[in-house]
């Protein structure tokens, strides 16, 4: 498949637990077509995740669960000190800085007394607001058992008002969490037009919240159902050699 936009795929290897060379299988993926790589980084100053990563050659970083403006500082500390010697190559690299609670919303609030360092390019500092997150962390539901889309309102309410200091401070901005065609009309309505949407294993760059937009949306979706077949079939395989392993351990121990 053919895409005009930019895509990532994202590793998520923190969500599902990935092996190394499950992550080499991901990145032999978006490599063979042609899409970027985006690694999750455990915490804002996860320089181990991060070496990996750039062993890697990944185009992009994904930060979850930043809440304050001193996590934010962590990160460019650990991004300094992984490309101590060659800084210049974090010139391309895209840094997705997800917010998913009330304390990363509130830190919005302070965003333009954060101090970009020369390495790095304003344009390539994302804020990803998590609707799904955000709306349990602020407790318009008392369950996981819930629709983005019966919360629409209140939650685009929320995220406009944030929006708003994020393209001041002129930064970019994604949206995850409940992405359907309803909802890109919604965020329409709230004057939310982010610069990329994130749906499960993918990030895309919006050019336009059109009908285009949402059939790549769904051909994304297709893939990644794809793709989370290739990976169960592996965790399977993986399961039934230790089964196998554990029960010839077994019987050869009794024998003994």
């Amino acid at each position: 498949m053919h895409f005009r936009s930019e895509v990532f795929l994202n590793t998520n290897d923190h969500i599902f637990d990935l092996s190394f060379n499950d992550i080499l299988m991901l990145c032999n993926y978006a490599r063979s077509n042609k899409f970027n790589l985006c690694s999750m980084i455990g915490g804002a100053e996860s320089i181990r995740d991060l070496q990996e990563s750039k062993s890697l050659f990944v185009e992009a970083y994904e930060f979850s669960i930043i809440e304050s403006i001193f996590a934010i500082k962590k990160i460019f500390n650990a991004l300094e000190k992984t490309f101590l010697t060659d800084q210049n190559l974090l010139g391309s690299k895209k840094c997705f800085i997800n917010i998913s609670s009330k304390m990363g919303l509130e830190m919005i609030d302070d965003i333009q007394n954060l101090e970009i360092p020369k390495f790095i390019s304003r344009k390539n500092l994302i804020f990803n607001f998590d609707r799904r997150s955000i709306i349990i962390s602020t407790k318009l539901v008392n369950n996981n058992n819930f629709e983005v889309d019966n919360f629409e309102e209140k939650i685009n309410n929320i995220i406009s008002k944030k929006v708003a200091l994020i393209k001041k401070s002129k930064f970019l901005y994604s949206i995850s969490g409940g992405i359907t065609q309803k909802s890109i009309i919604n965020l329409s309505d709230y004057g939310i037009s982010p610069d990329y949407i994130k749906t499960g294993l993918f990030t895309i760059r919006v050019g336009e919240l059109d009908s285009n937009l949402i059939k790549q949306i769904n051909r994304l979706q297709v893939l990644e159902k794809e793709i989370l077949s290739l990976m169960n079939k592996c965790i399977v395989k993986k399961h039934n050699y230790l089964n196998i392993r554990e029960k010839h351990l077994t019987d050869f121990l009794n024998k003994a």
